[in-house]
């Protein structure tokens, strides 16, 4: 039944594997792009952007002088 209505049958998503990827072109404070450009919220944050969210300027920013 939870097959019907969750990604996999599962409510922990970042474990779910479709056959079509969703692959990411790009991705600013809560927004992820795909390739086909279709924009979308992330509300699983990854488990790695965390509260600053994909490509925070001011850690991006840090980042670049850190590495040169």
């Amino acid at each position: 039944m939870a097959a019907q209505v969750l990604p996999g049958g599962s409510t922990r998503t970042a474990l779910h594997f479709d056959l079509f990827r969703f692959i990411i072109d790009r991705a600013s404070g809560s927004h992820l792009t795909d390739l086909d450009g279709h924009t979308y919220i992330d509300f699983a944050d990854d488990f790695i952007a965390g509260f600053y969210g994909h490509s925070d300027p001011v850690i991006v920013n840090a980042l670049n002088d850190a590495i040169g």
